[in-house]
């Protein structure tokens, strides 16, 4: 005989801490008044004055030369253009009509749990495609507190403000280890200098060339602050009367707009717990795996 089934709800979710949304701005509403659900089929665009590059000085600092009528220059003084590009993530759920199952509500719920992590992948493609790599030369092993410090003196360079440290969930406790984190009990931790760091369920931790990240070497990523703008969830159901069947899908669509275009890329070589042994050959990252 079988026995009853009794529906319960799921264990309530908590989220990870340090997670991407943390660490940005969300927006769902545009200044100028225009509807959000326009962002799928717009490109954004700002101006930004954070970027050193946007500042100017005439001629050089220290040059003992005395600007013209006692002022700066102003010909390639000019704010800098930031644009984004928006992408969609979607999620969708089928069920059969005599199912009384809420497949509308299902594939809600299915975005709205998984669709940070599909943003984060978005992102770190990004990155990784467009970082200038600040790793030290030749290959030689830089443990996570080295990669931090070569990002924030990257960015520092080019950025006036707190940026962010983006980092796979692996890297979390190496910087806990390490010391790297400044309130690491926090829900949104920071670096001693303050910029935010993002543990990105969906950052592969992959390099700037498509190197692919292990347990022993990965890479740490840093941008400028950054502002995600989202367009309410859309939904759209469909039956199939032949096969008895309904799928509805939800979506909606992101755009990550950047204070300053600037990404860096620095690789971590962690072998720490990695032991040679006694009368074999020294273990390397590569081979920590």
């Amino acid at each position: 005989m079988a026995q009853p089934r009794i529906e319960v709800t799921a264990p309530a979710r908590r989220p990870l801490r340090g997670g991407l949304s943390r660490a940005v701005q969300v927006r769902e509403t545009f200044p100028d008044g225009t509807p959000i659900e326009r962002l799928a089929l717009s490109e954004l665009f700002a101006l930004s004055d954070a970027c050193h590059a946007a500042s100017c000085s005439w001629p050089a600092p220290c040059s003992g030369d005395v600007p013209p009528q006692g002022g700066k220059a102003t010909s390639d003084c000019c704010p800098m253009l930031l644009t984004a590009q928006p992408f969609t993530v979607w999620a969708a759920q089928c069920t059969d009509l005599i199912d009384p199952v809420d497949a509308e509500a299902r594939a809600r719920a299915k975005l709205t749990t998984g669709q940070w992590q599909c943003v984060e992948s978005q992102l770190w493609d990004f990155m990784a495609a467009s970082a200038t790599d600040v790793s030290p030369p030749g290959g030689s092993a830089t443990g996570v507190a080295g990669a931090i410090s070569a990002l924030e003196a990257a960015l520092g360079k080019v950025y006036d403000g707190a940026g962010i440290i983006h980092a796979p969930l692996m890297a979390a406790a190496m910087m806990g280890r390490d010391y790297q984190l400044c309130g690491e009990c926090a829900d949104d931790p920071t670096t001693w200098l303050g910029n935010r760091v993002a543990f990105g369920n969906g950052y592969t931790g992959n390099g700037p060339q498509g190197q692919v990240a292990s347990p022993c070497v990965y890479w740490l990523y840093a941008t400028s602050a950054a502002d995600v703008y989202q367009t309410p969830i859309l939904r759209a159901g469909a039956n199939d009367l032949a096969a008895n069947s309904s799928m509805w899908i939800a979506e909606r669509s992101f755009a990550v707009l950047f204070d300053c275009p600037g990404v860096f890329a620095a690789r971590v070589t962690d072998c720490c717990d990695c032991e040679a042994p006694a009368d074999g050959p020294a273990i390397t990252a590569a081979s920590c795996a």
